[in-house]
């Protein structure tokens, strides 16, 4: 079928950008990747929702980048900020997975194979990595600031603002987080299939 007006427009904006900051792209060893990775605070990762290579893809990167004792942090798209507090019950066992799922309305909300999802959870679990909920929850009404109603815009800025606010909690003399962020990259085939949940 055709796209949605939004996601067209937002895949022009998201290709205009790309295109001014990757003129040249130059290969990057996994080393160089890791090391960048590990120099700044922010890091996200395009998640191809449909592709369970890319959840393997930032497994493999988190993996590499994470040492013991430091605080990093996972967010996630696919688990609703309003449901934070069932991934915190997930993450320290107080919910089993299959709970876990139902409360947050994984399948209905978001759809794509948990399987490929689990082992980034279950490595965050088991060496302590914070999980954080980034996605807009789909109860608010949409902003109107421009009149285009493009909510994968309104994704954006609302998973940036949970990023900010997370940034803007720390203390004096806290260790500043390091973040990974998977994150939906604009995939035609999963727009067409999930159009209805972005």
């Amino acid at each position: 079928g055709t796209l949605p007006d939004a996601i067209v427009r937002y895949e022009r904006s998201y290709l205009t950008a790309f295109r001014a900051c990757s003129r040249r792209p130059n290969a990057s060893s996994r080393r160089a990747l890791t090391e960048r990775m590990r120099s700044v605070d922010v890091t996200f990762i395009a998640d191809y929702h449909t592709l369970g290579q890319a959840q393997r893809t930032a497994l493999r990167l988190v993996q590499d980048v994470h040492r013991a004792g430091e605080p990093w942090v996972l967010g996630l798209e696919f688990v609703p900020s309003h449901r934070q507090a069932e991934l915190d019950a997930y993450q320290s066992g107080v919910l089993d997975a299959d709970t876990f799922l139902q409360k947050i309305r994984y399948r209905e909300e978001w759809g794509f194979p948990w399987g490929n999802y689990a082992p980034l959870l279950d490595w965050a679990r088991r060496n302590g990595v914070r999980l954080l909920a980034l996605n807009r929850p789909r109860e608010l009404p949409f902003w109107r600031e421009r009149g285009d109603g493009d909510d994968l815009r309104e994704r954006d800025r609302w998973a940036a603002g949970i990023l900010t606010d997370l940034y803007s909690r720390i203390g004096q003399g806290e260790r500043r987080p390091k973040v990974v962020v998977l994150y939906g990259e604009l995939d035609r085939k999963s727009t067409r299939l999930n159009s209805s949940h972005m």
